[in-house]
């Protein structure tokens, strides 16, 4: 579950990040603050996406690598423009020369740039994660009735978008012998959850005990 919280970025993780950033400036900038906080509040946003990215791309796993990579960026330019912002509020921008503040803007602009362009992933993520989330919803509510008639019930359902199309996958469970299914169709999918375009049905036989 670690993993897979870090391979999906969405906009939810820029406005998490965005808090992060603002929390560690403050932390850095008042005296009344344990100053470990800073470290702890950037080490928890930047390693964790780091050590995935890592471990996916030694595995192959270009995709899930490049997830958890966009992550550590997205983490990273919050931090960042946060920080600014953050600082310029308290006025630290002062202590600096004129010279040094026009470089802080320069570098604020840059950050704010690459982060309207990290957020139109981020939203695309956003909008798939929420059909995949509808697509499993109807799922369950539609292939438990078919199938609770019948004695069976879902176990569990998995949604994936590969290639512009939402497949799923339902893991159904019951005594034996398989119930029947013959009227339960692609046109009967579709016509439920219009949203899915390819359903597999796994049937697990098992016996139950009830104390």
């Amino acid at each position: 579950s670690q993993v897979s919280a870090r391979i999906n970025p969405a906009l939810t993780d820029l406005v998490g990040a965005l808090a992060t950033g603002s929390v560690g400036a403050i932390a850095l900038i008042r005296k009344d603050i344990a100053g470990a906080l800073p470290g702890v509040a950037i080490s928890i946003s930047l390693v964790p996406p780091l050590c995935v990215c890592g471990l996916m791309f030694s595995v192959g796993d270009l995709d899930a690598g490049g997830g958890a990579l966009m992550l550590f960026i997205t983490n990273f330019l919050c931090i960042m423009v946060m920080g600014i912002i953050t600082m310029y509020a308290y006025r630290v921008h002062r202590l600096s020369r004129r010279e040094g503040a026009r470089y802080t803007v320069t570098a604020f602009l840059v950050c704010i740039i690459a982060l309207g362009l990290i957020a139109v992933p981020l939203a695309f993520t956003s909008l798939r994660l929420g059909d995949e989330a509808d697509a499993k919803e109807c799922l369950e509510e539609f292939v438990g009735k078919y199938f609770g008639d019948r004695g069976w019930r879902v176990q569990i359902v998995v949604t994936e978008t590969i290639g512009g199309l939402l497949n799923a996958t339902a893991s159904i469970v019951g005594p034996p012998p398989f119930p029947p299914y013959e009227d339960l169709t692609g046109e009967a999918v579709a016509e439920a959850c219009p949203m899915v375009d390819g359903l597999e049905v796994s049937f697990i036989p098992a016996a139950f005990l009830e104390l």
